[in-house]
Formats: C-alpha cells, structure tokens, sequence
C-alpha cells in the first residue's frame, strides 16, 4: 500500500477497531447507515432515484441520467451490502449502491435485505432471490444482469447463484464480490493469523454474527457457499486484501470456482483492509476500474 492517504485511513481504523468491536448492533447499524453519505449527496443529482417494492423487498433503484457507452444501456446490477448479516440499512444501501450506480455508469437495484437476528437464516437468501426475480420480471435478460456485494454481500452473491440454479432460473452474467464471507464455520487460516493485522474485523464479530444469522446451519451450501456445487457458475471476479480476515475466504470461492470448471479471477491487494473499494483511496479505484472493463464485456 504506497499511497499516503490509504495509510492513514489504515491507521485510523486500527484505532477504533477496540472500541468500535464492543458497541452493540442497534449502534452499529445506525454507524453503518451514514458510511458514503456525504459521498452519495456529491453525485446523486447525476442519478434517477426511485424506492421500491422488489417481489415485496424494500429496495432502491439507480439509473445515470446519461450512460456514457451504448451497450451498458440495458445492463443492470443487482447490489447486495455487506454487515455480517447483522448491520446495515437503507440509507446504506442508498448511499453505496448509488454511488456504484455513477461509479459503473450502469442502472443498479440495491437491496435492503432482511437482517438477522431478527430474521435469521433463509430471510436474506429469500429476499436475494425475490430481488433477482424481480429484475426479470421488468424484463431484463440474465445476460445483461451482474451481482455485485462486499462481504456478507458478497457471499450471498454466490448463495444466490447456487439457489437460482435449484429453482432452475437462467443465471447472471457476472459476480463481482467484494471481500466475500463464503464460510460462516471460519475455518481459513487467515481468521486467525491476520487477526492483528486486519484494521476492522474481529474473530468475535464475525462468529457473532455466523451464530446470528445461520443459527446451527453454519456449513450448510447456501450460507457458507463455499462448500456448495459450484459448477456452471457465472464468470466471477473477486477481490481481496491480503491483511483481512476473509483473505482464505476469497482464496477458497476461487480455488473452488475454478477446480469446478469456471471462469474466475481473483485479485489481491497488499497491506488494504476489508471492502477496501468501497472507500475513497487509490486502491479502489484501481479496482473499479477493473470491475467496469468485466461490465462493459458483458453480453459480447
């Protein structure tokens, strides 16, 4: 990590990774509801906004006022936001899925799936499904649809994949995951050898929010999907930062992808915290600039 300003955000989230690991989930989800804000007020007048109802999901949909290649014109993703299936809301979902919507310069549905522990596992899984459904109800060809997500997000991406496949449903073009969590039984080597090093998550955190959500069905396909039947699976992209957690995570869905006969890749960045694209650092936008040459391929 060379740039300046990635050090001191790397700096400033070990510094309150001690305090911010202890506040309860009620606090962490209004935290996360303000991540992006002032980020989404710079760039929202460049979008159509409009709330809605997917198949009964709370949702929000995303359109640039102006598609700037032709081809990315009746492309759409479908964003699924990471918070360890415990956190983060609408305002959430708002503020990162509108700003990737300007980001890829693509329409893009984001998703207020249900949380546990409210609604424990399948809820999210069933509302992914009904959020995928419902872009192909308004018409929009598998072809030309890619799933994007960071962290519990980004699993459920694959969840989602592998539970279209059961429903035979005609699956995406693309994953994109963003620092994926594909095994809620945190079983990689990196839980614990870079439990010093990652400057946001914790083992504790995270096995939290594993008991909340799966609640006994830690290894089960659809929710630590990295254990599921991964053949015919979409083209996927995944990134990840060599000091997290969920580094073995990322390493495995790809391994796995790939050992099933897929196309994937898998890029690692040096010394970047988990979701590192999802902020404003140099890092990320070497990233976006790789997920938007995967988007604007799709369909060719």
């Amino acid at each position: 990590m060379s740039a300046e300003e990635s050090k001191k955000i790397s700096r400033f989230l070990h510094f309150v990774k001690p305090i911010y690991s202890k506040v309860p989930i009620k606090v962490k989800r209004k935290v996360q509801d303000t991540f992006g804000h002032k980020r989404f007020t710079r760039i929202k007048n460049a979008l159509e906004m409009e709330k809605l109802y997917a198949n009964g999901v709370e949702a929000v949909l995303f359109s640039p006022k102006k598609i700037k290649v032709l081809e990315n014109t009746n492309k759409i993703g479908l964003y699924l936001h990471g918070g360890a299936y415990v956190i983060g809301g609408y305002n959430y979902v708002r503020n990162m899925g509108g700003y990737f919507s300007y980001r890829f310069n693509t329409k893009l549905l984001g998703l207020n799936y249900r949380l546990a522990p409210e609604n424990p596992y399948p809820a999210a899984l069933e509302d992914a499904v009904n959020g995928y459904k419902y872009l192909l109800s308004c018409g929009y060809e598998p072809n030309n649809i890619y799933l994007f997500g960071e962290s519990a997000g980004g699993g459920l991406l694959f969840s989602l994949c592998l539970k279209l496949k059961e429903l035979k449903i005609s699956l995406p073009a693309l994953i994109i995951a963003i620092s994926p969590w594909v095994d809620l039984t945190l079983s990689g080597s990196s839980y614990k050898k870079n439990e010093n090093v990652d400057p946001t998550l914790t083992y504790f955190g995270l096995e939290r929010g594993a008991s909340l959500y799966a609640q006994g069905s830690k290894e089960a396909a659809y929710v630590s999907p990295m254990f599921g039947d991964l053949r015919n699976m979409p083209e996927s992209i995944i990134f990840a930062s060599t000091n997290e957690l969920l580094l073995d995570d990322a390493r495995g869905i790809y391994e796995a992808l790939i050992s099933h006969g897929n196309k994937a890749q898998l890029y690692e960045f040096e010394e970047m915290w988990h979701a590192f694209p999802l902020f404003d650092v140099p890092e990320a936008q070497q990233a976006h600039k790789i997920i938007e040459k995967y988007i604007n391929a799709m369909g060719q």
